[in-house]
């Protein structure tokens, strides 16, 4: 694993008392440190229960949510009319699109087995789902998450 780019690596276990997933990134020395992955509750509650896959339910939203969120650090996301300079700022992106990641990635996974996917992975998904967006209607949605704009600080 090298670089922030290519550090990570998110990795489902199925389990009879909960669902694990964890994210694996490269540590002190190269060494590999998994740490479980952050639900990111403070954007939205989706899944009391915790995450899920397999199936298009709150469980995967959460996870959708939860890796979007995550991998989206660091992605520069440019659109015309998105605010400064066109930038999108990581959680307001990972809001608008964590449905369609859902529907296009987490609900197609296996339901009962382990699963693994890479960072470059999920931002190869996100490229492909913005080129297949209409910037203006992206921006319409994320406006309408009720979410602060770029222009109010949060970057």
């Amino acid at each position: 694993m090298k670089g922030p780019d290519h550090d990570k690596l998110y990795s489902g276990f199925p389990s009879p008392n909960g669902n694990d997933v964890r994210v694996v990134q490269a540590g002190i020395a190269g060494q590999p440190v998994p740490m479980r992955l952050n639900p990111r509750l403070d954007l939205a509650n989706k899944s009391p229960t915790g995450f899920a896959w397999g199936f298009g339910g709150s469980g995967s939203a959460q996870l959708a949510l939860a890796i979007l969120a995550d991998a989206l650090q660091g992605f520069d996301a440019r659109f015309e009319g998105a605010g400064p300079e066109g930038a999108i700022q990581p959680d307001r992106l990972a809001l608008a699109l964590f449905q369609e990641f859902k529907r296009e990635v987490i609900q197609n996974l296996a339901m009962d087995e382990p699963w693994a996917m890479s960072r470059n992975a999920v931002l190869a998904i996100v490229r492909g789902m913005l080129q297949r967006s209409d910037a203006g209607k992206l921006i319409e949605r994320m406006e309408g998450l009720g979410l602060p704009s770029n222009e109010d600080g949060v970057h």
